[in-house]
């Protein structure tokens, strides 16, 4: 190589590049491309000056050509010109892109919207579903233990015995004893008939309501226990008269089926209470008619009969009422008196003497 000076930043132009000895120097006939070098002091100096700070495009230029008189005495020294330029960056004002947080702002969104139909889901199987359509079937629990675990035996449930509900069928009610049958001994049907299952005295003759009554009138009254049965004669007489007909005789003469009462009632609207009993066929009237007479007279709550004082009474008596052989009691209070008697073998004994005809009457 020659001592020649060789500038870095710019080629010699026309100016023989020296070689060695014996060689024939190399003249660059080329222009040398002009190389500018920047820095970022010389772009802030250029943006405060008002300078152009657009980056050029970079374009390779093409290599000098380099003439020689021979092929063997060319050389290249590799230090050729080139031409070099920076890449563009632009200072200029930039706005910061929104693109990321779009994204983020969708994916934010849509994982919100995710949530909420899980969450509606949840709520809809969970919670509307069992309300509407019953309890669901129980999820069969699956055992986490390692393979290598045996898991627990569970023994299977036992069954409830099955239940089963009898149905019976309500037994109908057991139906009820035939009440005895009452034979009335009137030939002429009463004006009326009742039955009361207490004996009717004169203090409660005045409180009871009769359905009808006819003035003057006659009711027939059965009397029968709250069982049904029949009141008997005996107890009549001593629940009414406080006679005892309990004697052999009349004990047995006169049948329940045939003993009944009656209450008179006269145009004025007053009542008396009587009683009327045939004897059975069986029966006496020898025997019956003396005895009767004896325990009936002798009776100790004659009074009971009346409604109300009928004053003192007096002696019995004899009379014939339509024919018929009767016996009466009077007392000192005008309008008062007991009479009984027999009309064939049916005895009627009435606490007033109108009452006491209008039967002997029904019987004929």
């Amino acid at each position: 190589m020659g001592n020649e000076n060789i500038n870095p930043g710019q080629w010699q132009q026309n100016k023989p590049l020296g070689t060695g000895e014996g060689e024939s120097p190399i003249v660059n006939t080329a222009q040398n491309p002009r190389v500018e070098a920047r820095t970022m002091g010389s772009d802030i100096s250029s943006i405060q000056t008002g300078g152009d700070t657009t980056p050029k495009t970079y374009a390779p230029q093409p290599a000098p050509t380099v003439a020689s008189p021979g092929a063997s005495a060319e050389k290249t020294t590799g230090l050729g010109p080139q031409s070099f330029e920076l890449p563009k960056i632009d200072l200029g004002s930039q706005e910061p892109s929104t693109e990321p947080a779009k994204k983020k702002g969708g994916v934010f969104v849509a994982l919100v919207v995710f949530i909420v139909i899980v969450g509606l889901a949840a709520l809809g199987y969970f919670v509307i579903y069992p309300l509407f359509f019953g309890e669901s079937e129980p999820t069969p629990m699956v055992s986490t233990a390692p393979e290598s675990q045996t898991p627990p035996v569970v023994p299977p449930a036992e069954e409830a015995p099955a239940t089963t509900t009898a149905t019976t069928t309500p037994e109908a009610p057991a139906p009820e004893p035939e009440k005895p049958a009452h034979v009335s001994v009137f030939k002429t049907p009463a004006d009326t008939v009742m039955e009361s299952a207490a004996v009717l005295t004169g203090s409660s003759l005045a409180s009871i309501t009769l359905s009808s009554e006819k003035k003057p009138g006659l009711t027939e009254v059965t009397y029968r226990e709250p069982s049904g049965t029949l009141v008997s004669f005996k107890a009549l007489m001593q629940a009414i008269f406080g006679s005892d007909v309990s004697s052999d005789v009349l004990a047995t003469a006169f049948p329940e089926a045939n003993t009944s009462g009656f209450i008179y009632t006269d145009a004025n609207g007053n009542r008396a209470l009587g009683i009327i009993a045939q004897a059975g066929s069986s029966a006496s009237l020898a025997e019956i008619k003396p005895a009767l007479a004896q325990a009936f007279e002798s009776g100790k709550s004659l009074t009971n009969v009346f409604v109300s004082d009928p004053g003192t009474p007096g002696l019995w008596k004899d009379g014939q009422t339509n024919g018929v052989a009767n016996r009466y009691l009077t007392f000192s209070n005008p309008g008062f008196s007991i009479n009984y008697g027999w009309s064939g073998n049916v005895l009627v004994i009435s606490g007033s003497y109108e009452g006491f005809k209008t039967t002997l009457q029904h019987l004929q």
